[in-house]
């Protein structure tokens, strides 16, 4: 199987899974129409709505781009690496390490970016301060992973890099505590 094939295959189920995903939030999409009572969310039933749909809006378009527009993403996560596309992928793709920290730093990205629009969303239909929606127990991970996330998939061939020489470094001084 050729690199860009892999690539290809790696995108197309990735976006299955943000399709899964999507179709596991439908639930949370349907309790908007069951929710009655006089709370502070009903009466801005609007903005809760648009709070509860935006982490399933945006697994649904995420997954529709990766399954149907596979070629835009590969181009986009792999610019500068099309000379090495057509050749057996042997030790790039999946069994690379760089290939994974992308897919993971991309999962973080839209798991934490879904969570913190629709927190605060929901703070400011409750009014809340700043404050207060910093203590929440969601906001402050979010709000790590999100850097985090943005930093890993763009510095995942130099975070490789930096673990295969940890590694190295950590052969040879093993190897010379042997001796």
């Amino acid at each position: 199987m050729k690199l860009n094939e892999l690539r290809n295959l790696a995108i197309k189920l990735f976006g299955l899974y943000c399709i899964t995903r999507f179709i596991i939030l439908l639930p949370q999409l349907v309790s908007i129409f069951l929710m009655t009572g006089n709370s502070v969310y009903m009466q801005n039933k609007a903005l809760l709505a648009l709070a509860i749909t935006i982490s399933p809006a945006l697994y649904l378009c995420l997954g529709a781009v990766c399954l149907f527009k596979t070629r835009l993403v590969v181009a986009l996560l792999w610019a500068g690496d099309q000379s090495s596309a057509e050749k057996p992928a042997a030790g790039s793709g999946p069994s690379s390490l760089s290939f994974w920290i992308t897919l993971i730093g991309f999962y973080y990205l839209i798991s934490s970016f879904a969570g913190l629009v629709s927190l605060l969303w929901v703070s400011a239909v409750e009014r809340q301060t700043i404050g207060s929606t910093f203590l929440s127990t969601k906001f402050l991970p979010d709000m790590f992973l999100l850097p985090l996330s943005i930093f890993s998939i763009h510095n995942a061939r130099g975070i490789d890099e930096f673990i295969k020489k940890m590694q190295s470094t950590q052969r040879t001084t093993d190897q010379h505590s042997v001796e």
